[in-house]
């Protein structure tokens, strides 16, 4: 059986959101690899408890950014920005894969476009693609869960898929490995929703710069830059799975919806 365990970054209203797109990512690993993954987290936690608690959870953006409740740890810029290179280097030794959707919201011209069905669905059709024949249960923070209940049960009965022979039609093709509807995590309990935020965050902002040309919010520390984030994406390319996208315009195997 396979773990899904879901974060996002941006917030997936249309055409009333706040983001100009939204990304959500997952990271998803068998259940035989789970023990050894939470174990080299956990190592690595502990390797840092000196500059971050290890019962404090990483949430990537405000932790950046110098937010409660990691103001009160005093850690430069180049602290900050070297704790997280460090956090993608072991993400990227894990037994696990990140696929990873974007939902260019600036670009859509239907007026209903479900934006977190669409990339949910888009998601999990490729993690079905890749697992092959074992069960899949996904885990979430519960912001988002009944609207990914909808989404999974729909899923599972229509599942539209394009055709590959004749251009214009589509086939359903039901994902019938799902197990339960999603679960709720709270992600200071859980290391795999984190790290699915810190895909979700570097996901994010790389991909608003080539979206949007906006550039990172100013709050950041001075050294993080568009550069950073591509370097570490690139530290986590052996995580990443490329294959989502054949595609592969902005490279590591980032799904981008809809195309330009």
């Amino acid at each position: 059986m396979y773990l899904i365990y879901y974060d996002e970054s941006g917030d997936d209203g249309f055409p009333n959101g706040a983001s100009p797109i939204f990304t959500l990512s997952a990271n998803y690993i068998h259940e035989d690899n789970w023990r050894i993954a939470f174990n080299t987290i956990k190592d690595f936690r502990l390797s840092i408890k000196s500059k971050l608690p290890s019962k404090m959870e990483i949430h990537v953006k405000d932790f950046l950014l110098g937010k409660k409740p990691f103001r009160q740890l005093n850690l430069s810029d180049i602290e900050r920005v070297s704790i997280i290179e460090d956090y993608c280097s072991v993400v990227s030794v894990l037994p696990l894969q990140i696929v990873n959707v974007v939902i260019n919201k600036s670009i859509i011209k239907k007026t209903d476009y479900l934006v977190l069905d669409t990339a949910l669905t888009y998601s999990i059709q490729r993690i079905d693609n890749s697992t092959k024949i074992d069960k899949l249960i996904i885990i979430s923070d519960d912001g988002r869960i009944s609207k990914m209940r909808k989404t999974t049960r729909r899923i599972q009965v229509f599942n539209n898929i394009p055709s590959r022979s004749t251009p214009g039609k589509t086939a359903s093709h039901p994902i019938e490995r799902l197990i339960e509807d999603p679960l709720p995590k709270v992600s200071s309990n859980s290391f795999f929703v984190q790290i699915s935020d810190l895909a979700a965050f570097l996901v994010y902002n790389y991909m608003l710069i080539r979206l949007t040309k906006k550039s990172l919010n100013p709050r950041f520390p001075t050294n993080l830059t568009d550069k950073t984030l591509n370097n570490w994406l690139s530290i986590l390319d052996p995580v990443l799975n490329t294959e989502a996208t054949k595609n592969n315009k902005y490279g590591h195997g980032i799904v981008c919806y809809p195309h330009n």
